[in-house]
C-alpha cells in the first residue's frame, strides 16, 4: 500500500539522509483525545464474569486432582460428569480459543462459589488484583507507545498546509504492507472505549488448553484491542491517517540519546517518490534534490491548478 509522509524541508533532509523516522509518544500530540481512552462499565462487568468463571473452573479442577480428593471422588458419578464436561470444554477451546464463562459446573459453582464465603472472597480478591494489574498495564502501554503518522494522499491541500510548513516542505511516498504495525485510523463521532474482555477470554482459554500457537486469532485480537488507539474524531477524517504503532520495548527500533533524552526511530526504506511543495525554494530544497539524485529517487514538483482548488504535478 502506498502511504505518504508530509514534512518540513529541514526534517525531510534528515529523514532522507538517515533513512529513518522519528517516533513520538501520542500523549504529546496536538489532539487531547489521542490515546486518552478508558474502559467501559460493560467491559468491566464482562471481564468480571469471565474471570469469576475461569477462577472457579480452574480452582475446582485443581482441587479435584489433589491425590486424596481424587481417590475419594473417582467413583462418584458427579466426578465423572465433571471430567467429561471439562474434556469437552478443552476440545471446544482448541477449535475456538475464547473462554466465555458459561462452563457447565452450575451445581458446583453454587456450592463452592456462592455458599462457601471463604472461596468467594478468594475469587473476588483475585478479580480485584487483576483489575488493578490491568489498569497499571494500560498506563504502561500509554507511556511506552510510539507512533509516526502517514496519509493516503500526496495532494491534500490541508495536509500540505498543516504538516509541510505551508507547502514549503515535501511529501514522501512509501510502499509498505499493511500489518499489525501499520494500521489505518478509523474516525467516529463517539469516543472509543477500551475493551479487554476478548483479550481476557483468549488468555483464559490459552491458560486452560496450554500455550498453543494461535496466530490466526492473536492477530485479529490485537487489532480489536488496539482499535481505540487508532480511532479519532471525525473532524480529522481529511487526514486519512495510517499509523505505525509500536512500543519502546521493541528491539528493532533505533535509539539515540539527544540532549539527555532518548529518541526512538523507525528504520524506513527509501521513498519511492518525493513530492516537492509548490512554495518550496532555496538551499535546503536544492540539497534535498541533490540527495534524491544520488539515491536515484524520483522527485516531482507540485503546483496549483489554474481552474480548480487542487494541487497538480508540474
Amino acid at each position: 500500500m502506498k502511504i505518504y509522509k508530509y514534512a518540513p524541508m529541514d526534517k525531510a533532509l534528515l529523514i532522507l539522509k538517515d533513512e529513518r523516522l522519528l517516533l513520538k509518544n501520542p500523549e504529546a500530540f496536538n489532539d487531547p483525545f489521542d490515546f486518552n481512552v478508558k474502559r467501559s462499565k460493560k467491559d468491566v462487568a464482562k471481564v468480571a464474569k469471565i474471570m469469576r468463571s475461569y477462577l472457579l473452573t480452574t480452582y475446582m479442577v485443581k482441587a479435584t486432582e489433589l491425590p486424596g480428593i481424587r481417590e475419594a471422588l473417582r467413583r462418584h458419578p458427579l466426578y465423572r460428569t465433571m471430567k467429561s464436561e471439562y474434556n469437552l470444554l478443552v476440545k471446544a477451546l482448541k477449535k475456538f480459543p475464547y473462554f466465555d464463562g458459561n462452563f457447565g459446573f452450575t451445581a458446583l459453582y453454587k456450592i463452592m462459589g456462592l455458599k462457601s464465603q471463604d472461596f468467594k472472597k478468594e475469587v473476588e480478591k483475585e478479580l480485584t488484583n487483576f483489575e488493578q494489574r490491568a489498569d497499571k498495564e494500560l498506563d504502561k502501554i500509554k507511556k511506552q507507545a510510539l507512533v509516526t503518522c502517514f496519509g493516503k494522499k500526496h495532494d491534500s491541500i490541508l495536509m500540505w498546509s498543516h504538516y509541510s510548513e505551508s507547502h514549503t516542505g515535501v511529501c514522501f511516498e512509501y510502499d509498505v504492507p499493511i500489518d499489525n504495525d501499520f494500521v489505518e485510523v478509523k474516525y467516529s463521532k463517539k469516543r472509543p472505549k477500551l475493551e479487554l474482555y476478548k483479550l481476557v477470554s483468549f488468555l483464559s482459554a490459552k491458560s486452560i488448553i496450554g500455550d498453543q500457537n494461535r496466530n490466526d486469532y492473536s492477530r485479529d485480537l490485537m487489532r480489536s484491542t488496539l482499535k481505540p488507539f487508532v480511532t479519532k474524531s471525525i473532524c480529522w477524517k481529511y487526514e486519512e491517517e495510517v499509523r505505525f504503532l509500536t512500543l519502546k520495548t521493541k528491539r528493532q527500533l533505533i535509539k539515540e540519546k539527544v540532549n539527555g533524552e532518548i529518541n526512538y526511530y523507525l528504520e524506513m526504506p527509501l521513498p519511492t517518490k518525493i513530492y516537492i511543495g509548490c512554495r518550496a525554494k532555496g538551499k535546503l530544497m536544492n540539497e534535498l534534490i541533490k540527495i534524491a539524485k544520488e539515491k536515484n529517487i524520483k522527485y516531482i514538483f507540485m503546483k496549483t491548478d489554474k481552474e480548480e482548488f487542487k494541487l497538480i504535478q508540474k
